[in-house]
């Protein structure tokens, strides 16, 4: 009559590591294994020799690390408990199956018989896969240092941890700086790049707001001295685009608005709306179909030594004013004073072509000069 051999799996892993071991030496890589082995459904109580290989499949595959042999284990009621050890590298995260052979009782003379190889494999459960933390005992081990609190931790060197420049405090997160939220959601202290990672030229902007100190109270900021800096790192332009159109800064120093070749140092395509003084130290080029300058009131030309030239809107038309320090009364309608000084114009539809201290009361006069 044949007999059957059979191994009930009671524990996988029961403990790791070596016994007596401390939390500051590192975790070995033996695991304890415990099992019931009956023989013909009797539980054993006996000696045993046990060879325990481990696979990488239930069926067939290959062998993963050495054949354990352990000769004369004892086995009372038939449990036995062993402690098993492949290794390093052998959990990593793979599945593994142990596969045992057994022979009863065990062998203390030559010669002895073939152990019985038990069928099928036994899958380790995940217990054993702790082995593959043991690096964590050279986290407790080596790893030294403190933090601040809202301070991300870095490591300062290979193995000691200390506070980063980034600070977080309420989903508020500062660089090189703390970070109540006045700032915004990300506030950094210097010079902000994005780029390639390029050493000295990358396809990026730097805002650098070193020069800024604002003076915040309960009503806001103010900023006291304006001077954030944008600048590029490489040659092209700094653009700022939205939906309905784009303003750009050439790497000339010239400013677009709607036109992506600046031909002065602005150049907009469309119109301009300027509610307060437009101001040139040199010249403004009107290039258009219409060519049109459009004023809701008067319209004013000054150069250096004062006004040049008035157009004043009445009810039945536009007084025209050359000249210094000429005057058409309030009211008067359609009179021009091409040119001269100190001349006034009292009534309507006068003309006074230059001259100086002339005085038209009389209406459609015409004074040519002199």
């Amino acid at each position: 009559m044949k007999t059957k051999l059979k191994i009930q799996v009671l524990a996988g892993v029961l403990a790791l590591g070596t016994a007596g071991a401390s939390w500051a030496e590192p975790m070995g890589t033996a695991f304890t294994y415990q099992g019931q082995l009956k023989e013909d459904g009797v539980t054993v109580n006996d000696t045993a020799d046990l060879e325990f290989t481990l696979w990488d499949s239930p069926v067939e595959g290959d062998r993963v690390g050495p054949a354990i042999v352990l000769l004369g284990v004892e086995v009372v009621n038939g449990l036995f408990t062993v402690e098993l050890d492949f290794g390093t590298g052998i959990f990593a995260g793979e599945a593994r199956w142990l596969e045992i052979a057994v022979r009863v009782p065990a062998c203390s003379s030559e010669p002895c018989v073939l152990p019985t190889m038990l069928s099928p494999r036994q899958e380790l459960t995940p217990a054993p896969y702790a082995v593959y933390a043991q690096d964590a005992g050279y986290v407790l081990n080596g790893i030294t240092g403190s933090g601040t609190a809202d301070y991300i931790a870095k490591f300062t060197d290979t193995t000691t941890i200390g506070d980063s420049v980034i600070h977080e405090s309420e989903g508020n997160v500062g660089i090189g700086m703390t970070n109540d939220g006045i700032h915004g959601k990300l506030a950094v202290a210097g010079p902000l790049y994005g780029g390639n990672g390029g050493t000295a030229h990358g396809y990026g902007i730097m805002i650098d707001s070193t020069q800024i100190s604002p003076a915040c109270g309960p009503g806001g900021c103010t900023i006291t001295e304006p001077s954030m800096v944008l600048t590029t790192f490489f040659e092209g332009n700094i653009i700022l685009r939205t939906r309905g159109g784009e303003m750009r800064i050439t790497d000339d120093g010239d400013v677009g608005i709607g036109t992506e070749t600046p031909a002065e140092r602005l150049g907009v395509a469309g119109n301009i709306h300027a509610d307060g003084t437009i101001t040139s130290g040199n010249s403004i080029t009107i290039d258009g179909e219409n060519n049109l300058i459009i004023s809701s009131g008067d319209l004013e030309l000054h150069v250096r030594s004062g006004r040049a030239l008035r157009l004043e809107a009445t009810q039945g038309g536009v007084n025209i004013i050359a000249g210094t320090a000429n005057v058409v009364s309030e009211g008067m309608i359609s009179s021009t004073i091409a040119g001269g000084s100190d001349s006034r114009v009292a009534e309507n539809f006068v003309t006074i072509g230059g001259g100086c201290f002339h005085l038209a009361n009389g209406e459609g006069v015409t004074i040519g000069g002199g």
